[in-house]
């Protein structure tokens, strides 16, 4: 026992050392992205100063709008979302993105969310600067993740940035696992010795409970965090584990699959292949966006998406939670999101909970502001943990001196960095 003790502590105190900084940067980016809509709120007022009222604008109408007043905005296989009291007709081409008010039809104006300060940040976040369309974009991190032809993505086809992520989210549930095991207390009132904060004793022991209090209170977000990033980019192992031990399983690779069936005539609207939309999601859903077909491709489709009961997506940036692919000749609609054939409670949840768990995307902004706190844990973890470790060392050095004098406050003992353990007294 004392051995695997031993290797736990070092496990966690050098995983914290190693890759602390690059686990430090993966989690604070994520903390300002779950506020990313808000903060384009403020810094973008004019594109939010829409009218009130229920939303009496169809989606093809603020596509009109477009075309009517930026004749040079590039609508080629364009997209068409409910964000926020507008409708966004987005450029696939430019990424330019035109908010129209969805009450009154006024053009409120464009913004390009690919470039600039919060496209970097989500950029490192979710794809390891390696969405090559926005900011921070760094080529070499987007080849294939290979070391003399091994796949290290294990079969997921990943690139280096998705890699990196990976090894962040495996290091922080590490982190999670060696700190759990390590805080245990031992002796009688374990809660109470593991939860209690000592003032008054000196900078160490401070420091010390500081980070074993607050390590164990955030364990569980940092473990939701770490298993849902994983997944991200990992979804073979992730998803394989996931349903080899609950009921279910995944949905299969071919919902996603759609083509339109060419047949002679222009096909049907975009108004008409919302009403066909419509049949195949439940009553009352309300519709959220629209993407058109890709006219000079002939088996190009519509892609609908509604949003009815808990939409888990609600308050981030592409809110829906049924999806509709629409023939663009016939009109025939095929729901595909949340899979018809196989909605498990277990598919349910990888499909419409685990992400939005981690984003954060089914609360609004100020329950949100939890994500951020704990978000912010893993920074006063660094530091209390770094603190503890130096004053450790800065002891054992005058114990070697033959001093063995305490005046940092640590007393005879102490805990290496990273320990969020009631192992002392």
């Amino acid at each position: 026992m004392r051995r695997t003790r031993h290797f736990l502590t070092k496990a966690h105190r050098w995983g914290s050392f190693s890759l602390g900084l690059l686990l430090l940067v993966v989690v604070l980016s994520g903390v300002v992205l779950v506020l990313d809509p808000e903060i384009e709120q403020v810094t973008h007022p004019s594109l939010y100063d829409t009218a009130s009222g229920p939303t009496k604008l169809a989606p093809g109408e603020a596509l009109a709008v477009v075309h009517k007043e930026l004749p040079d905005f590039d609508t080629t296989g364009t997209f068409i979302y409910d964000n926020r009291g507008a409708w966004e007709v987005h450029s696939p081409a430019t990424g330019d993105v035109a908010r129209v008010d969805d009450t009154d039809g006024r053009l409120l104006g464009t913004i390009n969310r690919e470039h600039g300060v919060m496209a970097f940040i989500a950029n490192l976040h979710e794809c390891g600067l390696t969405c090559e369309e926005m900011s921070g974009y760094v080529g070499f991190l987007a080849k294939p993740a290979q070391i003399w032809g091994f796949d290290l993505t294990l079969g997921n086809e990943g690139n280096w940035g998705g890699f990196i992520l990976a090894v962040s989210g495996i290091l922080l549930l590490i982190l999670v696992v060696t700190g759990i095991v390590l805080w245990w207390p031992k002796g009688k009132d374990k809660l109470k010795r593991g939860l209690k904060v000592r003032r008054g004793r000196g900078q160490y022991k401070l420091n010390y409970d500081l980070h074993k209090v607050v390590g164990f209170v955030a364990l569980p977000a940092l473990a939701i965090w770490a298993l849902t990033g994983i997944n991200f980019e990992l979804p073979k192992q992730t998803e394989g584990a996931f349903y080899a031990v609950t009921p279910g399983s995944a949905a299969p690779d071919s919902i996603y699959e759609f083509e339109s069936k060419p047949g002679s005539g222009p096909g049907v609207t975009m108004s008409e292949a919302i009403a066909d939309a419509r049949t195949a999601v439940p009553s009352g859903s309300t519709l959220i966006s629209v993407t058109q077909p890709e006219m000079s491709e002939k088996t190009s489709y519509y892609e609908l998406w509604f949003a009815h009961g808990v939409d888990t997506y609600a308050y981030g940036d592409y809110p829906g939670n049924y999806g509709v692919f629409v023939d663009r000749y016939s009109g025939d609609a095929h729901q595909y999101f949340p899979n018809p054939a196989n909605d498990t409670v277990t598919n349910n949840f990888m499909q419409n909970w685990a992400g939005a768990i981690h984003m954060g995307t089914l609360v609004g902004w100020i329950p949100r502001l939890g994500w951020i706190a704990f978000g912010l844990t893993p920074l006063l973890l660094a530091f209390t943990g770094t603190v503890t470790w130096v004053m450790r060392k800065r002891m054992g050095r005058r114990k070697a001196r033959g001093r063995g004098d305490d005046d940092d406050g640590s007393g005879s003992g102490g805990a290496p960095v990273g320990v969020p353990a009631g192992a002392e007294a």
